[in-house]
């Protein structure tokens, strides 16, 4: 059997956002701190991410098969080369990007 009833009847949706104070309900948009805020934090994560991952990669590639783990740790928290400076720059053309 099937019924033609809209789903939006059976589950009744909210169809417009909820908010839990009714400040926040009247602000239309973010203010300026508030992007500045936002978009700062967004590039931090950029950069992290875009820097952080392949340094992370070119570290652990770099182990030796005798290495200790706490010689890999060593390896990965303290790079040996200047080679991860040049993947850092990575990160911040990722956050110029951004």
């Amino acid at each position: 059997i099937q019924v033609s009833i809209p789903i939006r009847n059976i589950y009744q949706l909210p169809t417009a956002p909820q908010y839990l104070f009714d400040e926040e309900a009247r602000r239309s948009h973010r203010n300026l701190s508030d992007n500045l805020t936002f978009f700062t934090g967004c590039s931090y994560l950029l950069e992290a991410l875009g820097g952080g991952a392949p340094g992370l990669i070119a570290e652990v590639k770099s182990f030796e098969p005798g290495d200790t783990t706490k010689l890999r740790a060593n390896r990965v928290l303290q790079p040996s080369d200047l080679g991860f400076l040049k993947v850092g720059l990575l990160g911040l053309r990722c956050v110029f990007l951004g």
